[in-house]
């Protein structure tokens, strides 16, 4: 009997302080932007200088009979004030007033956007037949640079078996960027696929991973193809403190699907600066994103489910890419109703803290409520130490989530966009969408900077 209480109390004793080491997450404010002649399309995030975080949203029109290509560009400051600093509207029809007023409106989308250590933007923008464009912004919106990706590699690139020469003109657009990661001294890397055959599209090993360095004046330095004998696209990317680059991709039938949710298997790269494969592994899962920790291990967060289903994981690896720890994060499976199958998640997002930590986090589909029409999600926010240990914590209630939820850190609190509907068909306002803005406090005694 002693035995037994002794344990219970050790028991007791260590779930306490698990408990404790997992400290809650805040959100001091929140803020809205809806506009009543378009909806929310898509948001993207990224760090800037200053303690503050660009948000660039693509829009598209509400009207039957009006198509309205729109993109905003705002910047986000750590006490929640917003302000734009650049915008593009463009009519089809009469539905939406024409603005021309800038060089900008030649871009119909914002597919990436990364902040710099001098407060810039860089931005792609996919222009007209979806071309995409890279451009440098001022922090007052001015364009400082730009170039038109595909021209720079219509000549050759560089393969990692061969020199691959491609044809010109591209029609639709051979290049996709998944997205740009700013590199030490002015640089940035852009990283995606690429079809070598884009007259016949459908061809199967037709698409490859893809990775180009381009310098400030968005000139090439050199661009690299990755052709593993299917169809590759290369989904995240990370810079490595002594310069090296680590990728995933995504491998399979339609690989930038399997990006976003299909199935497929992951591909795990350690590259040189300048492209070279020096390390590569393989595993089964989806949705895979890399991040670098403190004294040069990585990150890895990915899903190992398939379908509809969610089994996410966060991995530890060192810079050889050898496992180290392994966590999952959330297991859960689809729910089926009346209506249909109800996904239970969407991708997980991630972004590394100035501590070295990683900060996660995506929507859980917490309940259905058949007869009320209602599905109760919750955004699910976790933070991991550089052993993969989970030290932080938050449940937030986002509305009906209708994107997967975007991420972006500076210092150590962190920026969460996401866009929301009205989920009720039988409300007055069924066709409202709103894009949500909240900041999470990491709580480190001291650590935060206000």
């Amino acid at each position: 009997m002693k035995i037994l209480v002794i344990l219970l109390i050790v028991s007791f004793a260590w779930l306490s302080l698990a408990q404790d080491m997992v400290q809650p997450l805040s959100v001091p404010w929140k803020r809205i932007i809806v506009d009543a002649a378009v909806w929310p399309r898509s948001v993207v995030l990224a760090s800037s200088a200053d303690n503050h975080i660009w948000l660039a949203i693509n829009w598209k029109s509400t009207a039957r009979n009006a198509r309205v290509n729109k993109w905003t560009i705002h910047d986000v400051a750590n006490d929640g004030s917003i302000s734009q600093i650049a915008d593009k509207s463009q009519a089809f029809g009469s539905a939406f007033p024409s603005n021309i007023s800038s060089p900008l409106t030649d871009i119909e989308e914002i597919s990436a956007i990364a902040g710099s250590s001098n407060g810039s933007l860089t931005m792609i923008g996919l222009g007209r037949n979806y071309r995409p464009q890279i451009i440098n912004l001022s922090r007052n919106g001015q364009i400082i640079s730009s170039a038109d990706l595909e021209s720079q590699i219509e000549n050759q690139v560089d393969n990692t078996n061969s020199v691959q020469t491609v044809s010109t003109p591209w029609y639709p657009s051979a290049l996709f960027v998944e997205g740009i990661l700013p590199v030490p001294g002015g640089n940035t890397l852009i990283f995606g696929s690429i079809k070598k055959e884009v007259a016949n599209i459908d061809n199967i090993n037709n698409e490859d991973g893809w990775m180009m360095m381009v310098d400030e004046d968005c000139k090439r330095i050199w661009a690299r193809e990755y052709d593993f004998g299917t169809n590759e696209a290369i989904g995240s990317a990370t810079l490595l403190d002594n310069g090296e680059i680590i990728v995933s991709l995504a491998l399979g039938k339609e690989p930038r699907l399997d990006i976003m949710g299909g199935a497929s298997q992951i591909c795990i790269l350690k590259c040189t600066y300048t492209g070279d494969i020096i390390n590569k592994i393989s595993m089964q899962g989806r949705k895979a994103t890399v991040l670098n920790l403190k004294g040069g291990n990585i990150a890895v967060l990915y899903d190992r489910a398939q379908g509809f289903d969610i089994d996410t994981w966060i991995e530890v690896r060192n810079a050889e890419l050898a496992i180290l720890s392994e966590k999952r994060i959330e297991n859960a499976r689809q729910q089926t109703t009346s209506s249909g199958i109800v996904p239970t998640l969407t991708k997980f997002n991630a972004a590394r803290l100035e501590s070295g930590d990683i900060l996660t986090t995506g929507w859980l589909l917490k309940d259905v409520r058949e007869s009320e029409r209602i599905w109760d999600f919750a955004m699910i926010i976790n933070r991991y130490n550089e052993n993969g240990d989970k030290c932080g914590h938050l449940e937030y209630a986002p509305g009906f989530p209708l994107r997967p939820v975007q991420i972006a850190s500076v210092h150590n609190w962190a920026c969460l966009s996401w866009i929301t509907g009205i989920a009720d068909p039988d409300t007055p306002e069924k066709d409202r969408q709103e894009v949500n803005i909240i900041r999470v406090d990491m709580h480190d005694g001291g650590e935060d900077k206000n």
